[in-house]
């Protein structure tokens, strides 16, 4: 059923015409610096939702909405895509299978955007989907799992509980037992696709993995699970528990967490909420800079041009790169910081981070 839950970039090349192929990038990199041949835009934070559904689902009408305006119908084979290897790209994915779409047909590209404009052509032409009739349905088989059986779970020697999250966010605070499989280690950054199945299992086997494992998954707020679940759905792993409501629902409801630093309740919610939802962000200001240089973030075009250039802008060190970093030193033509979601508009005089945590590391936006 999860046999091509993951499809290589030729595979979708040659059955372009016939596939439903979304884009969950933002509108203006849809737009702007282009996008795969047929596909449409659903972005990401259209189907991230506190109060729709469970967790952050956006609930079963808000779901078909967005699918019937975008012209995918309940049984079409679905490929989707972002170009941040893949992770938000999942998070439809896993999202349409708990709404009901036949996981044989929803498909990962493997690589994300800027991997397939290596080899494959793109454009900036928008098309304008006729509009289908999107129904939501039970799902035959879902990975969804409750508090409840996460906190049973934790005494039974039989499950793996895996945190996809960062080592440092793992150290921080983590459900006992759990083991830390952060989503990046699955992933090859030269060619911003998975590793080879025999490093993966590698890694898998690392952490105490095997197809036969019972597994349950949590991060944040289930989007960097998204990622690892559709990864080993494709493996071969049948016993794959997915909890949604992840670390800011255990921590709301008073479970257990080990950790080195004490970081009380409300903290942890807080870094929780943004450490999952502002990444994406961080992403596209470094590719659409990137693509001004050297190209490795994607193809220039005029519509990014809004970016300023690193050594005409003072940057605030929320960018967390080797050029922001040296950047941040230059007398500035600028002083306005270009991160979209940075709450401080203007970097200090010292060029330090937009922001800091209690313990002094500067936070992921």
């Amino acid at each position: 059923m999860y046999d091509t839950a993951v499809v290589p970039p030729a595979w979708v090349e040659t059955r372009l015409g016939s596939l439903c192929v979304v884009d969950v990038r933002d509108a203006w990199e849809f737009d702007g610096i282009g996008h795969l041949p047929d596909a449409v835009n659903v972005p990401f934070d259209e189907f991230r939702s506190e109060s729709g559904d469970e967790g952050m689902l956006p609930g079963a009408e808000r779901w078909a909405s967005l699918l019937s305006a975008a012209g995918v119908a309940p049984d079409d084979d679905v490929v989707a895509y972002d170009d941040t290897h893949g992770v938000f790209a999942a998070r439809f994915l896993v999202t349409a299978e708990l709404y009901g779409h036949p996981p044989e047909r929803l498909h990962l590209l493997d690589g994300d955007f800027s991997a397939w404009n290596r080899a494959y052509g793109t454009t900036t032409e928008s098309p304008a989907p006729a509009e289908a009739a999107y129904s939501v349905r039970e799902p035959t088989n879902s990975p969804l799992v409750g508090y409840d059986t996460i906190r049973a779970a934790l005494d039974d020697p039989e499950a793996v509980i895996v945190d996809t999250r960062e080592a440092w966010e793992f150290a921080e605070g983590h459900l006992p037992g759990a083991v830390n499989l952060d989503w990046r280690d699955l992933v090859d950054d030269d060619t911003r696709g998975l590793k080879p199945r025999e490093e993966l299992t590698d890694v898998l086997a690392g952490v105490g993995l095997t197809p036969d494992t019972r597994v349950l998954l949590y991060c944040n707020t289930a989007r960097r699970i998204s990622h690892t679940y559709v990864v080993l759905r494709w493996l071969g792993y049948d016993d794959v528990g997915f909890y949604e409501g992840s670390m800011t629902e255990w921590v709301d409801r008073g479970g257990p967490v080990e950790g080195s630093e004490a970081v009380d309740r409300a903290e942890r919610r807080r870094r929780a909420r943004r450490s999952d939802g502002t990444e994406r962000g961080l992403e596209s200001t470094r590719r659409a800079v990137a693509s001004r240089g050297d190209g490795r973030g994607g193809v220039a075009h005029p519509s990014t041009s809004f970016i300023p250039a690193l050594s005409e802008t003072r940057v605030c060190r929320c960018v967390n790169s080797e050029a922001a970093t040296s950047a941040a030193t230059t007398p500035p033509a600028s002083t306005r910081c270009f991160r979209r979601r940075c709450r401080r508009r203007k970097p200090n005089s010292t060029g330090s981070s937009c922001a800091r945590t209690a313990s002094g590391r500067s936070r992921r936006w």
